[in-house]
C-alpha cells in the first residue's frame, strides 16, 4: 500500500487488514469492481492476489493525485460497465458517503453476474466512538501549527467557535453523535456483510 507519512501508513495499514479480512468472500479468480476505490490501493492488492480488478472513483475525490492503482473516474452515479459483468462487488468505508443509497445498490446488483456477491466493509458504530477522542487533539494541534490552513488570527477565531468543537458527520447521514448512537442502536451493525445474488 501507499506511505505518504505516518496518518497515511496507518490508513493503508489497516485497509490492507480490512480486504485480508474478506479475502476468502472473493470468488477465485473473478473479476471485481471496486466503486470508491479512493487511491486505489486495496485494488492494487486484490490484483496482487490474481483477482481481475476495475476501480472507480468520483472525479471530485481527494484522493485524485495520490493514486497507485489505475482508477477510472466516473459520475458517481452509474457504473461505466454493461449489466452482468463482474463476479463481486467490493467496498470499503464507501456506503456511508453515498447520497442514494438504494440507487447506488442497484447499480451495484445491475453490475453483477448471477450469483455474484457484494461485500462491503463498513465503520461501526465503536469505530466513531473511538475516532472522536481522536479528533481533539489533531483539532488542538492544527489550530496552534504555525502556517496550518486555519493559523490567522481571524481564522483561529473563527475556528474557536463551539460548533468546530464537534466532529462533523463521516458520510452522507447524522453526525458525530447520532452515528455512534444509531449504529450501536442497529441490529446487524458489523465491520462486513456480503448479499449473494441469485
Amino acid at each position: 500500500m501507499v506511505n505518504n507519512g505516518p496518518v497515511s501508513s496507518q490508513l493503508d495499514e489497516l485497509r490492507e487488514f480490512e480486504v485480508r479480512e474478506v479475502l476468502d468472500l472473493f470468488p477465485a479468480g473473478g473479476r471485481i469492481l471496486e466503486p470508491g476505490a479512493g487511491t486505489g490501493a486495496q485494488a492494487a492488492y486484490l490484483s496482487s492476489c490474481g483477482f481481475t480488478v476495475e476501480a472507480l472513483e468520483i472525479e471530485s475525490s481527494e484522493y485524485r493525485n495520490a493514486r497507485v492503482f489505475p482508477v477510472r473516474d466516473y459520475d458517481g452515479r452509474v457504473f461505466p460497465f454493461n449489466s452482468n459483468s463482474f463476479n463481486a462487488v467490493y467496498t470499503s468505508n464507501v456506503l456511508e458517503h453515498v447520497p442514494d443509497l438504494p440507487a447506488f445498490l442497484a447499480e451495484c446488483r445491475r453490475v453483477l453476474i448471477d450469483g455474484g456477491v457484494m461485500i462491503m466493509v463498513v465503520p461501526t458504530a465503536s469505530w466513531r466512538l473511538w475516532s472522536i477522542p481522536a479528533y481533539y487533539p489533531a483539532r488542538v494541534r492544527e489550530l496552534l501549527t504555525p502556517g496550518s490552513s486555519e493559523s490567522s488570527s481571524d481564522e483561529k477565531k473563527r475556528s474557536l467557535r463551539l460548533s468546530s468543537f464537534f466532529p462533523s458527520t463521516h458520510g452522507e447521514r447524522g453526525n458525530a453523535i447520532t452515528e455512534v448512537w444509531c449504529g450501536g442502536c442497529r441490529a446487524g451493525c458489523g465491520a462486513a456483510f456480503f448479499e449473494t445474488l441469485d
